[in-house]
C-alpha cells in the first residue's frame, strides 16, 4: 500500500473474512460479517478498503449496497482492488482501470495515492 502513497492503517478486523464465501449459503451471516468489518474500518478512520481478493471486492462493493438499502449499516465505504490502486499511483487513467465499474464510487481514493509528475 505504501508504495502507492496510500497509508495502510491497522484495525482490529483487518484480516478477518469479508463473508463472501458464505454468500448464497447463509446470506444473513455473510452480511453480518461484512457489516462488522465495515463498521470496524470506519471506527479506525479508514477512507476506503483496498483488497487483493476479487471476492472481497464483490462483497464490499456490490453486496455493501444491500447493507445500505436494507439499513443494516450506515457505512458507505468504497472498495478498490489493489491493481486499481497501483494503476492510479502509476498515473493510469481511471477509465482504463474500470473504476467506473465500482459500485460505490472511489472518488476519494485519488486523494490518497501519489501520482507521477
Amino acid at each position: 500500500m505504501e508504495v502507492t502513497g496510500a497509508e495502510s492503517i491497522d484495525w482490529p478486523l483487518k484480516l478477518q473474512c469479508c463473508g463472501n464465501p458464505l454468500w448464497g449459503k447463509n446470506d444473513a451471516l455473510s452480511l453480518d460479517l461484512s457489516v462488522k468489518k465495515l463498521e470496524d474500518a470506519e471506527k479506525s478512520e479508514a477512507h476506503a478498503l483496498c483488497v487483493a481478493c476479487t471476492y472481497c471486492q464483490i462483497q464490499f462493493d456490490t453486496v455493501q449496497k444491500e447493507h445500505i438499502a436494507g439499513k443494516k449499516s450506515k457505512v458507505s465505504m468504497p472498495s478498490v482492488l489493489y491493481p486499481q490502486l497501483l494503476g492510479l499511483a502509476m498515473g493510469m487513467d481511471s477509465g482504463v482501470l474500470e473504476m467506473d465499474m465500482n459500485g460505490i464510487k472511489p472518488d476519494n481514493v485519488l486523494n490518497f495515492v501519489s501520482q507521477p509528475d
